[in-house]
């Protein structure tokens, strides 16, 4: 089964304008690691390291932002391809993260022992349903950011797709602009064009 091609980004931002965007709050969410460096704070690795990601993945995805605008094919696929990367890194982190706090970290309320033994077991059960909610609340939120991260990622690379095919050609930021064109680009090599008409062929 053949999946179809994106022609835009959330069905009404045209596509170039949305790898924009995308790549443009990746490179916002990615600046909280400038934060932890200054914050001067190197007693836990993992931590640091995170920091230090952020850093790099700022400067990559930078680069790719510059290339978007000034529509250079290598910076995209560059942009692409580390995207992918971060997307991989990051739901490979959120999994670890999510069976070490759910399942090896003890979630219990605090014994109060001016509360009488039943009114300590209404409590404890009471913090167990408000637990198993916020459990499913929160499940439910990292999957929906996994699925937005993933539909960015196939924003990203249809328009890496279609710029391959268009090497010379620029893809529009408006929906009702026109493409620009390498004349001597054959038929299949410009299958993509916003009005779904087949592209003019070279005289």
């Amino acid at each position: 089964m053949k999946v179809p091609r994106l022609r835009s980004c959330l069905g009404v931002i045209p596509l170039r304008t949305g790898a924009i965007l995308i790549a443009l709050f990746a490179v916002i969410n990615k600046l909280s690691g400038f934060f932890g460096v200054f914050a001067w704070d190197y007693t836990d690795p993992v931590a640091v390291a995170g920091y230090f990601y952020s850093i790099i993945s700022t400067v990559i995805l930078s680069y790719g932002l510059v290339g978007l605008i000034k529509d250079s094919l290598p910076k995209v696929r560059i942009l692409v391809y580390f995207y992918w990367i971060d997307v991989l890194i990051g739901t490979l982190n959120t999994i670890l993260l999510t069976i070490i706090w759910f399942i090896y970290t003890e979630h219990h309320t605090i014994p109060d022992p001016s509360y009488s033994e039943d009114e300590a077991e209404d409590r404890e059960e009471n913090f167990d349903k408000v637990w198993a909610m916020e459990e499913g609340v929160t499940i439910a939120i990292l999957a929906m950011l996994w699925v937005l991260h993933l539909y960015f990622g196939l924003v990203l690379l249809a328009y890496y797709q279609v710029k391959e095919r268009r090497p010379h050609g620029m893809i529009p930021l408006s929906s009702t602009a026109e493409f620009e064109l390498d004349p001597e680009c054959s038929e299949n090599e410009a299958d993509f064009a916003l009005d779904d008409q087949p592209l003019p062929k070279s005289a």
